[in-house]
């Protein structure tokens, strides 16, 4: 998990001007290539942040060593609450790779909750996805989106 950074790229081979290139290392979006001439530019040379800088996962670990929540502790590689949230981030990823325009911003809410019935309809049913992981991203964002978290200008 960490930052995805949306950032000005000029072309240094003809100038083009991208004003919403995003560099997001931790999710593997690390150069972009200029659509105007196909020129690749490495994200992290131009931008200066380090995988490492863009990157939460250990300050999370961090926090999370010491908070405890109803007496849970450590679960296989981590504690559980972090490692639910590290499962649905991969869902987010997946997901701003398949659609980068952000689409689900724009979803009501009650779009969001009825693809996560779906999910929950088709678990146990099929391998295709991890049916769990994707109707609690889908409860989330439609969370995020009735309480103002996302959406709207401020958070696009």
């Amino acid at each position: 998990m960490g930052d995805r950074y949306v950032v000005d790229v000029a072309c240094p081979n003809c100038g083009n001007i991208d004003e919403e290139a995003w560099y997001a290392p931790t999710c593997g979006v690390v150069s972009w290539v200029c659509p105007e001439c196909g020129y690749s530019v490495d994200m992290e040379q131009y931008t200066g942040i380090t995988y490492e800088e863009a990157s939460n996962t250990g300050v999370i670990q961090e926090l999370m060593q010491e908070a405890r929540i109803g007496g849970v502790t450590a679960v296989g590689v981590g504690w559980w609450p972090t490692t639910v949230m590290v499962e649905i981030q991969k869902v987010m990823d997946e997901g701003e790779v398949r659609y980068p325009d952000r689409v689900w911003l724009r979803q009501p809410v009650d779009y969001h909750v009825g693809r996560a019935l779906s999910h929950l309809a088709r678990h146990g049913a099929d391998a295709e996805e991890d049916h769990l992981a994707h109707a609690f991203t889908r409860l989330m964002m439609a969370c995020a989106l009735e309480r103002g978290y996302a959406g709207g200008p401020q958070h696009e």
